[in-house]
């Protein structure tokens, strides 16, 4: 498995090294790489979102913590315990922090109880129940950027759009 995100790692430094070059170089190439690669993220979320809510199971989960992520960022480790007994402490794979996460400390929020739904089939993928409506409304803006990126490489491939002059 390890080995599996390290050539993901790789292709995704790869593909970004790529669109930065075609950027400067043909820019709407750039909008053709770019809307195949974020749809395809967008639908993988949306997928892993959709087995949420079909195998949904319900919990009340407790914030135990908050881990500082990459740039400073927060983000609230839950624990709750599934209908089957099995306890899961993680962070949920749907959680987006924000700017002022960075500056904020959440000490008031630890011990917090919260209404999750999860996956029975796999647990450790859940959510919030606060957020559900801030992630439909994320995954739709994901597919609007990712098809209105797809649409300007086509029709640039067409001629409909001229070529941007540096």
């Amino acid at each position: 498995m390890t080995g599996l995100g390290n050539k993901s790692k790789w292709f995704e430094i790869i593909f970004i090294s790529a669109f930065v070059f075609f950027m400067f170089y043909k820019p709407m190439v750039s909008f053709l790489m770019f809307a195949p690669y974020f749809l395809f993220r967008s639908t993988e979320e949306l997928l892993k979102f959709l087995s949420v809510i079909n195998n949904k199971e319900e919990a009340i989960g407790e914030i135990i913590e908050y881990k500082k992520e990459c740039g400073g960022y927060k983000e609230p480790v839950i624990s709750f315990l599934t209908k089957k007994g099995e306890k899961i402490i993680s962070k949920s794979p749907f959680y987006t922090s924000t700017s002022f996460s960075v500056f904020k400390s959440y000490q008031s929020k630890i011990g917090k109880k919260v209404d999750i739904f999860y996956d029975r089939n796999k647990p450790t993928n859940f959510v919030v129940r606060k957020n559900l409506n801030y992630l439909y409304l994320a995954l739709t803006l994901f597919f609007i950027i990712g098809f209105l990126f797809l649409g300007i490489g086509i029709a640039a491939l067409f001629g409909k759009v001229q070529s941007m002059k540096w």
